[in-house]
């Protein structure tokens, strides 16, 4: 980029050099059309001459005192770019002296050459740089990346446009939509059915399984009963060792020797088996 730069600016200097020397104006080409451009708005000026070459300038209404000799207006434009504003031309006007006298001596063509005078150098290729003293430079080590690497290559940009378009790229086919086979209404999605973990039902997970409900309790037949009786029913299992069987709803709870266990919650018409434990015997 640097190089290219370069190589820029060397010609533009060329250009503008020969463009000054075919030039027979006193102030340079942009400079001359700044002045005309002053020149025309100084028509809506109104000088009024007064003592060592200060002049009042009234334009639309507002004032301002232009002293020729300091080379400075108040609105403060003339000592900004030091190029007469419309102010300071219609004083100048006035006085019938030259504007191109009071503009700054940077901005003739006679100085301008000589910034243009000498250019940029030519260089030669790298084929003819010095070798370097010192240290050979390397580049940084390579290292890897944190997490994947990936394998797809950056696509460039037109080949992203036509993937968003529509167009399917190399082994790949077009994105077209679903076709409508006079389906109005979308169809519903299947749903998969839960299992609890624990047990295998299908009307709860293993949050809410009722083996949770006590430790110790091997099998669990409910026919009957809200939770409140299932929870109570359970407590009272528990306390013992063997079938539970309850008198007053008919449940059956099997309790491991030793064990006691909890009632946390519970769900009414559930059957709820261990893997690998034997059924609980019927009621007599």
């Amino acid at each position: 980029m640097l190089e290219g730069i370069r190589g820029y600016v060397m010609v533009r200097v060329v250009v503008k050099y020969k463009m000054l020397l075919d030039s027979t104006d006193v102030l340079c080409p942009r400079i001359r059309k700044r002045v005309e451009k002053e020149k025309a708005l100084a028509r809506l000026c109104t000088a009024r001459q007064n003592l060592n070459d200060k002049c009042e300038v009234k334009m639309g209404g507002a004032g301002y005192i232009v002293d020729l000799e300091d080379k400075s207006c108040t609105c403060g434009w003339w000592t900004l770019s030091d190029i007469p504003y419309c102010h300071a031309v219609s004083a100048i006007s006035h006085l019938r002296k030259e504007v191109d006298s009071y503009v700054h001596p940077t901005y003739l063509v006679r100085n301008a050459k000589y910034a243009y005078k000498y250019g940029i150098p030519c260089l030669d290729g790298r084929q003819a740089w010095p070798d370097a003293v010192g240290y050979p430079v390397h580049p940084p080590k390579q290292r890897s990346m944190p997490g994947r690497p990936k394998k797809n290559r950056r696509k460039s940009a037109h080949e992203v446009e036509a993937n968003n378009n529509g167009g399917g790229g190399r082994g790949k086919r077009p994105r077209t939509a679903a076709p409508n086979l006079g389906n109005t209404e979308p169809t519903a999605r299947k749903t998969r059915v839960g299992h609890c973990s624990k047990c295998g039902s299908t009307t709860h997970n293993a949050r809410t399984c009722p083996l949770n409900r006590g430790v110790g309790i091997q099998a669990v037949q409910i026919n009957v009963g809200d939770r409140r009786t299932i929870e109570r029913e359970m407590r009272a299992a528990t306390r013992g060792v063997g079938v539970y069987v309850s008198e007053e709803t008919g449940n059956q709870y099997a309790i491991l020797n030793g064990s006691r266990g909890r009632a946390v919650g519970g769900t009414q018409h559930d059957e709820v088996q261990l893997r690998g434990s034997q059924p609980p015997p019927t009621q007599p």
